[in-house]
């Protein structure tokens, strides 16, 4: 495994990875019917633009019980797809954070940052299988830190109005873990979720993934 390599950019946090507090024996179960459905969904994707928005609001029926295994990074980037896909799709990260092996669950646990795209993946493993080779690491969450290249679900762009946001995803929207700086959708908060982050009314970030508590 590359060494890592620390800089000004990892210190954007959005938010950061996961300490270990979850519950874990519901974090594997509910791991376990996510990671299935996010097979079937992935195999309808490939490393391509998504197709038109149509500009149709997101209902419950469209993020069933997780909203992040629907709102993906370029149409197909989203959690819990192998780390495989992303080195074919977009190569290998600029730096690294440091693994580290987590005492909750055992797991490996790293930060990939592509820099240029202002985008941060947090990635999880076996660490004996990451031993033999890190292509057996998945993505755990995905945060976007800034102005990127990247085609964000529903054509949203950093920048946009806090209202186009309410709009597009009213009705999913977690109120209890929402606030001013905050837009937070799924019920599986704080555990999992979508997290879009604003500043004076505009969106600055988000996150999308497996959260602490």
């Amino acid at each position: 495994m590359e060494t890592p390599i620390l800089n000004e950019h990892n210190k954007q946090q959005f938010p950061s990875m996961h300490t270990g507090r979850l519950d874990t024996p519901l974090k594997n179960k509910l791991k376990i019917g996510f990671f299935i459905m996010a097979l079937f969904l992935m195999s309808l994707a490939g490393c391509q633009q998504p197709q038109a928005d149509n500009g149709d609001s997101v209902t419950v029926s469209d993020i069933v019980d997780s909203a992040f295994l629907q709102d993906t990074i370029d149409g197909w980037l989203t959690p819990y797809i192998s780390i495989r896909k992303v080195i074919e799709c977009w190569g290998n990260p600029d730096s690294l954070s440091e693994a580290v092996v987590l005492e909750f669950d055992g797991a490996l646990h790293q930060s990939w940052f592509y820099q240029k795209k202002n985008v941060r993946i947090d990635v999880y493993g076996d660490s004996a299988e990451v031993a033999k080779s890190r292509l057996a690491l998945s993505v755990d969450g995905i945060a976007v830190t800034g102005p990127t290249e990247c085609q964000m679900s529903h054509s949203i762009s950093i920048g946009d109005d806090r209202e186009r946001l309410e709009q597009q995803y009213h009705g999913v929207i977690n109120a209890e873990y929402s606030n001013d700086q905050q837009l937070s959708l799924g019920n599986q908060m704080p555990y999992w979720g979508v997290i879009y982050f604003f500043e004076e009314g505009k969106l600055v970030g988000m996150y999308n993934g497996t959260m602490a508590e």
